[in-house]
């Protein structure tokens, strides 16, 4: 339920806010259907909606990485 309730949360700043290019308004049981998954923090609304992708936070300034969590391997090719 927390998760839900974040998007809407996150949703409603994107629509609401001046810095973003997403002004489509859903009801309730359409933004569950279609927009539940485009506003959940980890698929990052704040940063992927914005009008000036220069404003995105990056690390320097405390944002986090999409790669954070990642692990870089090496995988080995038969020859």
């Amino acid at each position: 339920m927390g998760e839900i309730l974040e998007a809407i949360d996150n949703y409603a700043e994107v629509v609401h806010g001046d810095d973003y290019y997403w002004t489509h308004k859903w009801r309730l049981d359409e933004f569950l259907l279609r927009g539940l998954d485009k506003f959940k923090s980890e698929s990052d609304p704040r940063t992927n909606f914005l009008k000036d992708k220069s404003k995105a936070p990056g690390r320097a300034q405390g944002g986090v990485s999409k790669y954070t969590g990642y692990v870089n391997r090496t995988v080995g090719y038969d020859a």
